[in-house]
């Protein structure tokens, strides 16, 4: 992830996805299950990482110390559409399938998801 510049923003953007790391093991799963839509590309932007959230500083810092992670993560394009923020509704589900991924709602239609990893 980038280090946030602006210390008011709600996410962090995605800037790499490690080659050799568990996001990029996670991505090849769903891309050899055709499930495109749930691949992890720079540039989208990670909205929460476990009970940090819409604060970048906060996000970040959990991401450096914990050992277990769910993130929330979105595309770029689907913040933009949206010319207020409208908070996120958040709704916990367990894994299915053993894929390690729950689902979020968001009230704009967005498309935002949770992924849990594990390091």
């Amino acid at each position: 992830f980038e280090k946030p510049a602006n210390l008011n923003l709600l996410e962090l953007r995605v800037t790499e996805v490690a080659a050799e790391g568990l996001l990029e093991e996670l991505n090849q799963e769903h891309i050899a299950k055709g499930l495109f839509h749930l691949v992890v590309v720079p540039g989208m932007r990670i909205e929460a990482a476990n009970e940090a959230t819409s604060d970048a500083r906060k996000i970040a810092e959990e991401l450096r110390n914990c050992s277990k992670v769910l993130l929330r993560v979105r595309r770029a394009e689907a913040g933009a559409r949206n010319v207020q923020r409208v908070p996120r509704v958040r709704t916990d589900m367990t894994p299915t399938a053993g894929n390690g991924e729950s689902r979020s709602v968001s009230p704009t239609g967005g498309p935002s998801r949770s992924i849990t990893a594990r390091h």
